[in-house]
This record gives structure tokens, sequence and C-alpha cells, in this order.
């Protein structure tokens, strides 16, 4: 089996605005629905847990 670090990945990316904007945008499910993804790409978001460990351990 392997082991959760190994199956983590990392993006890093650098953002032209602040902080807390951002934090927004990526934690709001209706603003997240609006840019997470390809053209055409729907996601629909029924539960975000940002503890560390998360929803489902």
């Amino acid at each position: 089996m392997q082991s959760e670090k190994s199956r983590e990945m990392r993006i890093t990316r650098t953002l032209n605005a602040p902080v807390e904007l951002v934090w927004e945008a990526c934690t709001k499910p209706e603003h997240l629905a609006k840019w997470w993804g390809p053209v055409g790409y729907r996601n629909t978001v029924h539960q975000m847990d940002f503890r560390e460990g998360g929803f489902g351990k």
C-alpha cells in the first residue's frame, strides 16, 4: 500500500491578489465552481474541509 506522502501532490503559483481574496475564491463553492477546471467543465462541490487530515480521514 502506498503511503500518504507518496500520493501527495503540491502545486505552487504566485498570484497578484490579496490573500483574503484568493482564499475566498478557493474555499467558497460558489466561486470555485466558476473557475476550477477546463472550459466547459462542471464542478459540483458538496463539502469542503480544510482541517489537517480533512474530510474522510
